[in-house]
């Protein structure tokens, strides 16, 4: 059911976005292989990201407001025919210091969710961005929440 519900605010989303970046950067494929949300969570919200790297921009990023207590579920995806170019997202707090990321800089291992047990509540920053050299891509995250 989860599944199902996460395809159709996929969908949703995607329907409301511009036609022609969706057919560029993310496919029906990339959704399909993206449809893998953890059960345990409840399914909040589903972006396509994409970044053309046009000017200075090289980042996109969102706000949101996150409970003390409840824990949080970033997934990212870029699916098969999205290339191979690493999907990265960064949680920051609201004085844009990093809390958490996918990419572990050490062993430069990338990972395809992160999990915050949020203990102070507050408007925090998801950041994504390609680690690639000329910095674009694609993909589809999803976040969700779990009370604790």
């Amino acid at each position: 059911m989860k599944k199902l519900l996460f395809l159709f605010l996929v969908m949703v989303t995607m329907s409301l976005l511009d036609k022609s970046i969706i057919a560029q950067c993310v496919p029906k494929k990339v959704i399909d292989s993206c449809s893998v949300f953890p059960k345990e969570y409840i399914f909040s919200k589903a972006r396509v990201i994409s970044i053309e790297s046009k000017g200075d921009v090289k980042k996109s990023v969102y706000s949101v407001i996150l409970t003390k207590g409840n824990s949080y579920v970033i997934t990212v995806c870029q699916g098969k025919a999205a290339g191979k170019v690493p999907m990265v997202v960064n949680l920051l707090d609201n004085q844009d210091r990093l809390l958490m990321s996918n990419h572990n800089t050490k062993n430069d291992k990338y990972y395809n969710k992160i999990i915050f047990n949020c203990n102070s509540s507050g408007t925090y920053n998801l950041a994504y961005q390609f680690n690639s050299e000329d910095m674009k891509g694609c993909g589809v995250s999803a976040f969700g929440f779990q009370k604790r």
